[in-house]
């Protein structure tokens, strides 16, 4: 995602994450700050926008940052897309025009992201591969108890839409 966004002139890229993360909420985000340092671009911790862990949520913690004026980056990057469309919802109800003010990406690719307005670039997780390998690694388990957990870790893809344009100007 901060390859792709790095391509389109963003610079100052931004993070939401749920106000409840899971380990893997937290190996995202620090994937996302390992993403900016290996492109060449700056963290900045004030970047980092906690919002609660649903649409809803999301929505009103968005904004909550509005109402306080705070500045985005030209870009946000989300734990899911269900953050993101709560984001979206609320930063476009503060007047930002997306993708034209704000560039916004989730990560799992639910079905109302190709539905929301403007529809929601996402990164797919490939959900039949996460279902085989949940299968087999289930299979594992019940047929060898005492064996040690297994994590694997699955390629996305990126599913361009409408919510990620140009930097058109620097933030």
């Amino acid at each position: 995602i901060v390859s792709y966004l790095k391509g389109l002139g963003h610079e100052k890229v931004g993070y939401l994450m749920n106000t409840s993360p899971s380990c893997n909420c937290q190996e995202s985000l620090s994937g996302f700050k390992a993403a900016l340092a290996h492109f060449g671009l700056a963290e900045d911790p004030s970047h980092v926008y906690l919002v609660r862990p649903t649409f809803t949520g999301a929505y009103e913690s968005m904004k909550e940052y509005l109402k306080k004026g705070v500045r985005f980056p030209s870009a946000l990057v989300t734990n899911n897309d269900n953050l993101a469309l709560g984001a979206m919802k609320a930063l476009k109800e503060g007047g930002y025009r997306i993708p034209e003010d704000i560039s916004i990406v989730g990560t799992d690719n639910i079905s109302a992201a190709a539905m929301a307005d403007p529809p929601l670039t996402s990164m797919d997780p490939g959900c039949k591969q996460l279902g085989i390998w949940a299968v087999r690694l289930l299979k594992d388990i019940m047929q060898y108890p005492d064996s040690p957990v297994t994590k694997i870790r699955l390629t996305s893809r990126l599913i361009e839409r409408n919510s990620v344009g140009p930097c058109e100007k620097p933030r």
